[in-house]
């Protein structure tokens, strides 16, 4: 069933920007919270940007809540992280609305990135959460969070998602700055050349 939602929705293999696998790991595909994950995903709209299904597991092991990244309008009832929420802040915000104490629960978040590669962490890659505004709401309700590996599930406690969170936000502000500056300087380049301010 995981292969087929990832034949529909996605692309058969990857882990994102850098950690692109050969081929996904065997537990992934038998794993049934990537297949509620997937599930999830497959059951909403079709979309070219990043997907995912989220699972919120009790300290005993029970499953308190499935949700996916979705809009929210402001008559609903749900809180609201932005225009939509993740899937993690709806898993957690509909167990706690229906009165669970989430405390020391553990989230599972699976997926398909914008080019459509399922959402797996290499296992040469040091496990990381990239979500700044989830990982508040982790902080917030003390609920650690699990990520997929090329060898199985990576669970990593609220302080952890924070702390890799602000370093992700970093670098990729970093990035935007430094290829705003290149932009920039192309476009400076261009309007110096000869020719180019009679050609605008």
């Amino acid at each position: 069933m995981i292969y087929c939602v990832i034949l529909r929705y996605g692309k058969s293999s990857g882990a994102g920007a850098g950690e692109k696998l050969a081929e996904l790991p065997e537990w992934y595909l038998n794993d049934p919270i990537v297949e509620a994950c997937l599930r999830l995903i497959a059951s909403g709209p079709r979309s070219k940007r990043e997907q995912y299904g989220a699972v919120l597991v009790s300290r005993t092991g029970e499953v308190v809540s499935l949700a996916r990244n979705m809009k929210v309008y402001t008559h609903e009832p749900w809180r609201r992280q932005a225009y939509a929420n993740h899937s993690e802040g709806m898993a957690i915000f509909a167990a706690v609305m229906l009165g669970y104490d989430v405390a020391d629960f553990t989230i599972f978040v699976s997926g398909f990135l914008a080019d459509g590669q399922p959402f797996i962490r290499h296992s040469d890659h040091a496990p990381r959460f990239s979500c700044l505004s989830c990982a508040k709401v982790f902080l917030e309700y003390t609920v650690s969070v699990a990520v997929p590996t090329e060898n199985g599930w990576v669970s990593l406690s609220p302080d952890q998602a924070m702390t890799t969170a602000v370093c992700f936000s970093n670098q990729a502000k970093e990035m935007a700055g430094k290829k705003k500056n290149s932009q920039g300087r192309r476009l400076e380049s261009l309007m110096l050349s000869p020719g180019v301010c009679q050609a605008l």
